[in-house]
């Protein structure tokens, strides 16, 4: 997300600035267990929000003030969708730009631990948003998807704009779960100022046909994609493929 701090170019979006950037960071605060074999607060609605001046929230490495996320990596915002850059979220009121207001690599990244079934396939979806229509909000976008003990998986988004909105692609990352708790993460990679995202699920789904993922072996879809328009969530389906997508 761009800082008006440092008067970077919004495109069409209207130029605002403010004394500063507050960056939380919560340190010492007591933190529940894993969660059991269901991603809690996936679309990022449920925590200790404070908004700033533009109804967003600086996250530093190591919060837990979302509930059932802890960020990592680098600086990332927690956004409302009455922010004046890029609204509004994929489902429901909030979403996230990896981007952060620093707007350059490294990226942040969340994660969150389950207690899984050891050998069980899960399918974890999620969406990432971009906004084509303004150069610095635009893709391609890449974030990184990892559950522990399996291989990580790399999602690029880069969908061709046509109402200028701000648009949604979601992704599957599928794996096998390790004994213990595990780590799902999900981690912007590259970007400009914005790598949306909102709508973390997680579902158990059963041995697929003829395609073992025996081994802690990960594979990786895109699903769909989903534009708001007034809005009201469209979408158009997309064939699914074993391999990241490119469009």
């Amino acid at each position: 997300m761009p800082s008006i701090l440092m008067g970077k170019s919004l495109g069409r979006r209207p130029a605002r600035r403010k004394a500063g950037v507050v960056v939380f960071t919560v340190v010492g605060m007591l933190v529940a267990g894993p969660a059991i074999g269901q991603v809690v607060n996936g679309s990022f609605e449920s925590g200790g929000f404070v908004a700033d001046s533009n109804q967003l929230m600086s996250l530093a490495p190591g919060s837990t003030v979302m509930a059932g996320w802890t960020t990592f990596n680098a600086e990332l915002v927690w956004a409302d969708n009455a922010n004046p850059f890029v609204t509004p979220g994929a489902d429901g009121a909030k979403f996230l730009d990896l981007s952060g207001y620093h707007d350059v690599a490294p990226f942040g990244g969340v994660l969150q631990a389950l207690l899984l079934t050891s050998g069980q396939a899960y399918e974890m979806t999620f969406e990432l948003g971009v906004e084509q229509v303004n150069p610095a909000f635009a893709g391609p976008i890449t974030v990184r998807a990892a559950a522990a003990g399996a291989p990580a998986q790399d999602f690029t988004y880069n969908p061709v704009s046509v109402n200028g909105v701000p648009e949604w692609g979601q992704f599957a990352y599928d794996f096998v779960a390790s004994p213990g708790s595990t780590d799902l993460s999900l981690l912007g990679i590259s970007g400009g100022q914005f790598i949306g995202l909102d709508n973390v699920q997680l579902t158990a789904v059963p041995e697929p046909t003829g395609l073992s993922l025996i081994g802690g072996l990960a594979a990786a879809r895109f699903v769909g994609r989903r534009r708001r328009r007034g809005g009201h969530r469209a979408g158009r389906p997309v064939a699914r493929s074993a391999s990241v997508p490119k469009e």
